[in-house]
């Protein structure tokens, strides 16, 4: 898709109006669009987050999605999962300060009522882990494309696989326990989502 619309650019002469910020937006929204496109067809999940999603939601665990995507590319993702699996969602075009800023996490908090210190974001990006931590909450980080080192308060999976409600709960109590013995408190982040600890 990157590559048609590439050939489409040379064809239209924008590769010339590179410095042209009508041009820029106007390839930016085509982008945006084939990817809306794409993501409304697809969803490439990682693995075991689903069914995560799922036990979560049976065990009435309430949920957030967190992300630094455009709202138009976060509605086609939730429309592959059942209705009501998150109880509220907050796009990185919604907030004044995204992510490494805490402000995406703690409206997400606020919308479900709840304190971010007493929410664990999964989180996949170094810049998602930031924001996490900075708003408190306890962060596990499941690092997709750049790497998250752990910390006694923020365990690190490779993979969601095989990942249930209670091996979340060990590695939130592990995270809280480290964040008090050295008086800060604990975080735990991962692949853009937020929920409340169970």
């Amino acid at each position: 898709a990157l590559r048609e619309l590439g050939d489409r650019d040379q064809s239209a002469g924008r590769a010339d109006d590179a410095d042209d910020p009508t041009a820029a937006g106007a390839l930016a929204d085509e982008l945006v669009d084939a990817m809306t496109d794409r993501l409304a067809r697809r969803v490439p999940w990682k693995p075991g987050a689903r069914s995560l999603l799922a036990e979560l939601r049976a065990a009435g665990v309430p949920l957030a999605l967190v992300s630094s995507s455009y709202r138009r590319l976060v509605d086609p993702v939730l429309g592959h999962l059942p209705a009501g699996t998150f109880a509220t969602s907050v796009a990185g075009d919604e907030v004044r300060r995204p992510k490494p800023s805490p402000e995406p996490y703690v409206t997400a908090a606020a919308r479900l009522g709840v304190d971010p210190r007493d929410c664990v974001v999964l989180e996949d990006s170094p810049t998602g882990v930031a924001a996490g931590e900075a708003a408190g909450a306890v962060v596990v980080a499941v690092p997709d494309l750049n790497p998250v080192g752990p910390t006694p308060r923020r365990p690190v999976l490779s993979t969601l696989s095989g990942v249930r409600t209670a091996d979340l709960a060990a590695l939130v109590t592990t995270a809280r326990a480290a964040g008090a013995a050295d008086g800060g408190s604990a975080i735990v982040a991962e692949s853009g989502s937020s929920v409340t600890a169970p």
